[in-house]
């Protein structure tokens, strides 16, 4: 008798949990590039001695990095929103599994943390640009967001969930 080991064991129940593991792992990956680029950004800021740029006259810069991960998740979500409707109804009524929901879920996430991880790279070059505190503020809070945003298997329960909603809900409608 072969003992399973916890991982192996938990893709057998869960046979998503390796594709939400390959996407927190590609997660990490993404935290750790914005945190090793705010190093480096920091690292030249503090060389040169300051910033590259007046910022007094870049306020447009500061808006752009407030609005930017803002609108990343906004456009996220609003394009989960159209994508499961979409799928919702194709389905019809068949019931979902799991294994049907993985795609949409994985692309939803997959454009939710490049958006915020490009939104967290541009705020670690305006650190360079500026070298204010509110540049240091506004990357640690891009890099934050994108951190916040770490996909999980509970995640992904709760996503299908929502998606067999919406899809019982359409059909009874029609």
């Amino acid at each position: 008798m072969t003992e399973t080991s916890q991982p192996d064991a938990l893709a057998e129940a869960k046979p998503y949990a390796a594709a939400v593991t390959r996407l927190v792992r590609l997660h990490n990956l993404e935290v750790l590039i914005v945190f090793i680029a705010g190093l480096i950004c920091a690292g030249i800021t503090r060389q040169r001695g300051g910033g590259v740029l007046d910022m007094s006259e870049y306020r447009w810069l500061d808006v752009l990095r407030i609005v930017a991960p803002i609108a990343a998740l906004l456009l996220t979500g609003a394009y989960t929103q159209v994508a499961m409707t979409a799928f919702a109804r194709k389905r019809g009524d068949a019931p979902l599994a799991p294994a049907d929901v993985l795609p949409l879920f994985t692309r939803c996430k997959h454009l939710s943390m490049h958006l915020l991880t490009l939104t967290a790279l541009f705020a670690c070059v305006c650190l360079i640009l500026g070298n204010r505190v509110m540049d240091l503020v506004l990357a640690v809070g891009a890099w934050v967001l994108l951190i916040t945003t770490r996909p999980s298997t509970q995640g992904f329960e709760t996503f299908c969930a929502v998606v067999e909603t919406q899809r019982v809900e359409l059909s009874t409608e029609a």
